[in-house]
C-alpha cells in the first residue's frame, strides 16, 4: 500500500543518509591506557676508544632487567591518526668491563599514532591491529657511574632532556572497550649524562618493550577498532561521494569506492520515489477501527539500536488507533547485516527489537501485546544491500 511504501522509504532515507555521514561520528575514540616497560641500554660504539667503550644493558652482574612504567590517554581523531599524551618513569643499569652505572628518570611524552592495519582489508573482521608511533618527551634523569673494582662513584649527572622516539606497537581488541598492547619503540635521548657520564657525543639510546592495557570510552557507544571501515578515516562534511572519492585517490581503495557510489545512486533513486509518494499521498482519515496496514518496516543506521524521532512518529502514526481496540498483537521481527560477529549481531537485533517494544509499551500496550522474534536469513534480493537488513518488521493483527 502506498502508506507503507511512503513509510518505509521514509525510513530507509534516513537510514541510508546516516549510514553515509556516520563515519564522522564514529570514528574518534578517547583511550586511558597503562605499561609496564623493560628498559635496555643500547651500546653505541661511534665515538669509543679501546679505553672507553660506551655501557649496555644486561651486561654482566652489576646490571639489572630494568623496569619501567608508564600511563597515557589517548585521541583517536578518526581510524587512522591520534595523540597520545603519557608519562613514564623507570630506572637502567649498564656496564662496560670498567665502569657500571645506574640511574632514574621521569618524562612526558607526545606521540603521534598512525594505525597500520587499517590501511589493509585482511584485518577488516580481526581482533588484531598493527600501528606505528613517532614523538617527543621531556623529562629529568638522575645518573651515577661507578668503578667496578670497588663500586666506588666515578661520575654523576642530574639534568633536564629531551628525547624522541619511534616503533611499533601490536593490540588485541578484547570487546569494544578493553584491549591488550604489545609495544616496541627506541629511544634516543639527547643528553649524553644519561649514562651518567657526558663525553658529548650527544645521545643515549635505549629500547623499550612494553605490555599494556587500555580502555576505549566515550558518549558514544564506539565499534571495536578492527570494526571500522578504511573510509571512515576519510569522509568529511561535503556530499556522501567525497569520502568514495578521497578515498579512491588518495589509497586506491576501488571496493569501497565502489561502495560508496553504489550508496549513493540508492539514495537518490530512492528520495526520488520518496518524493513522488509525498506528492500522491492523500491526507490520512482518522478511523474508529483497525486500518487497512498490517505491517511497516523501521529502518536503523549503521550499528545503531535507538529510533530516531522520525521513525517514532511514523510509527505513532500507524498504531495510535489500535490503541482503543482490544487484542491487537504486534510481532517484532529484528534484522542485522553480515558486518562483524554473529554473537555480536545477535545482541544488535535484540537491542534494536527492545527499542521498537519501549516505544509500544510508552504508547499504553502491554508486554503481553508484543513477541519478538530474530531474523536468521536474508533475502535474496537483499544479499547486496546489506543497508535493508538493519531494521524491525512490525506486524500486527
Amino acid at each position: 500500500m502506498k502508506t507503507i511504501k511512503f513509510i518505509s522509504l521514509s525510513l530507509l532515507s534516513l537510514s541510508l543518509q546516516s549510514t553515509v555521514a556516520q563515519s564522522t561520528n564514529e570514528a574518534s575514540r578517547w583511550s586511558l591506557g597503562a605499561r609496564i616497560n623493560h628498559l635496555y641500554d643500547i651500546g653505541a660504539y661511534r665515538f669509543d676508544t679501546e679505553l672507553s667503550r660506551d655501557m649496555r644493558g644486561l651486561n654482566g652482574s652489576f646490571t639489572t632487567f630494568d623496569i619501567g612504567y608508564g600511563l597515557y590517554a589517548e585521541r583517536m581523531f578518526n581510524p587512522l591518526f591520534g595523540l597520545q599524551l603519557g608519562y613514564q618513569g623507570g630506572s637502567m643499569t649498564g656496564a662496560n668491563q670498567v665502569e657500571y652505572y645506574e640511574n632514574s628518570f621521569n618524562e612526558a611524552q607526545l606521540n603521534l599514532i598512525l594505525m597500520l592495519s587499517n590501511f589493509s582489508s585482511i584485518f577488516a573482521q580481526s581482533p588484531w591491529n598493527v600501528y606505528g608511533k613517532f614523538g617527543l618527551a621531556n623529562g629529568q634523569f638522575e645518573s651515577t657511574q661507578y668503578l667496578q673494582s670497588d663500586q666506588v662513584e666515578d661520575n654523576s649527572s642530574a639534568d633536564n632532556y629531551w628525547k624522541y622516539q619511534g616503533g611499533l606497537g601490536l593490540q588485541y581488541e578484547l570487546n569494544r572497550a578493553w584491549r591488550l598492547e604489545l609495544d616496541f619503540s627506541l629511544n634516543s635521548v639527547l643528553n649524553d649524562g644519561f649514562d651518567g657520564y657526558n663525553s658529548a657525543s650527544g645521545s643515549d639510546v635505549y629500547w623499550a618493550t612494553a605490555l599494556g592495557v587500555a580502555y576505549s570510552f566515550g558518549s558514544k557507544a564506539q565499534k571495536a577498532e578492527f570494526q571500522k571501515p578504511i573510509f571512515s578515516a576519510l569522509a568529511c562534511d561535503g556530499p556522501p561521494q567525497t569520502a568514495a572519492i578521497v578515498a579512491n585517490d588518495s589509497l586506491k581503495w576501488v571496493e569501497q569506492a565502489a561502495q560508496m557510489a553504489a550508496l549513493q545512486t540508492e539514495l537518490e533513486r530512492t528520495q526520488a520515489e520518496l518524493e513522488s509518494l509525498k506528492q500522491a499521498q492523500a491526507q490520512p482519515k482518522p478511523s474508529s477501527t483497525k486500518p487497512e496496514t498490517e505491517s511497516l518496516s523501521v529502518f536503523f543506521g549503521f550499528d545503531q539500536s535507538y529510533l530516531s524521532s522520525t521513525a517514532k512518529k511514523a510509527l505513532f502514526e500507524q498504531v495510535r488507533d489500535l490503541r482503543n481496540i482490544e487484542g491487537t498483537r504486534f510481532v517484532l521481527t529484528a534484522y542485522a547485516d553480515a558486518t562483524g560477529p554473529e554473537s555480536y549481531n545477535v545482541s544488535l537485533k535484540q537491542a534494536r527489537a527492545h527499542a521498537v517494544r519501549d516505544f509500544l509499551l510508552s504508547l499504553g500496550f502491554s508486554a503481553a501485546q508484543i513477541q519478538i522474534g530474530l531474523a536468521e536469513n536474508q533475502s535474496p534480493e537483499e544479499l547486496g544491500n546489506s543497508f535493508l537488513n538493519r531494521r524491525v518488521d512490525v506486524e500486527w493483527e
